[in-house]
């Protein structure tokens, strides 16, 4: 069966600046020698077509060379940089967090001085890691309990600062083998983990990010808003509050104390 062609936009787009540029010069260079060449162009096309280059040099610059868009699929660096650009100072209208402690994410929502609507976040139950083949020891549990308790005082914080609007976490009771963070369902951060036995821990390891512009990135972020839809409807304990009310007694309860 013949693939049915696509039209590649970015490539015409782009050579459409070209051919337009060229253009433009070419008959303001052939005017010097053949003078009626400057007859082919008047003034108002002349600032037409130079309008229509300066347009889309500005979308090409803005789109793919500003520091918030990620194009397809992107390898990340150990510190998250394309995430926390994409976040800097954003008015989101939802973001989506699945994450084990969950304080990594926090702390890149954080830092990035953006402002979420909506914020749902899926944690590990603490009260539920026995028998967890990365937590070896009571100790190890202990630990991840406080890490799991400081991510949700943070949250709240957060959102008694006003950087959150509403703000809704639950709890699922599996071992996770990936995390990950999708922002307005246009952007998608996700990673895996390795568990550590010797070290009573995991081994995070590498991370990427994926955007919208592609069929095949539209489609993965779906997938995985499907994972963390499924994931919600499990959770038996959540806790959702609207900024102004005080959902100290909720945290409370959901981290156990």
């Amino acid at each position: 069966m013949i693939a049915r062609p696509t039209l590649d936009w970015e490539t015409i787009e782009r050579i459409a600046i070209w051919i337009v540029l060229f253009g433009f010069i070419g008959i303001e260079v052939a005017s010097y020698v053949f003078p009626r060449a400057s007859d082919l162009i008047d003034l108002r096309g002349a600032v037409l077509l130079l309008a229509i280059v300066v347009a889309l040099v500005y979308r090409y610059i803005v789109e793919r060379l500003g520091p918030s868009h990620v194009v397809g699929l992107k390898h990340e660096d150990g510190d998250h940089v394309s995430l926390i650009d994409y976040l800097r100072n954003r008015d989101i209208e939802e973001c989506k967090v699945f994450a084990l402690g969950g304080i990594r994410y926090y702390s890149h929502l954080e830092s990035s001085g953006a402002k979420v609507g909506r914020l749902r976040v899926l944690l590990r139950n603490p009260m539920e890691m026995q028998g967890a083949p990365y937590l070896c020891d009571a100790e190890s549990i202990y630990a991840f309990r406080r890490e799991v308790d400081t991510t949700i005082a943070n949250l709240m914080r957060m959102q008694s600062d006003g950087d959150v609007k509403e703000l809704n976490i639950g709890q699922y009771s599996y071992d996770p083998l990936l995390h990950f963070m999708i922002v307005d369902d246009r952007l998608l951060h996700f990673g895996y983990f390795e568990p550590d036995v010797e070290w009573s821990g995991v081994i995070v390891l590498d991370s990427y990010v994926v955007d919208d512009a592609t069929a095949a990135g539209r489609q993965l972020i779906r997938n995985f808003i499907a994972l963390f839809t499924a994931t919600a409807e499990m959770c038996s304990d959540s806790l959702t509050s609207e900024s102004g009310r005080s959902p100290a007694r909720d945290a409370a309860r959901l981290s156990g104390h």
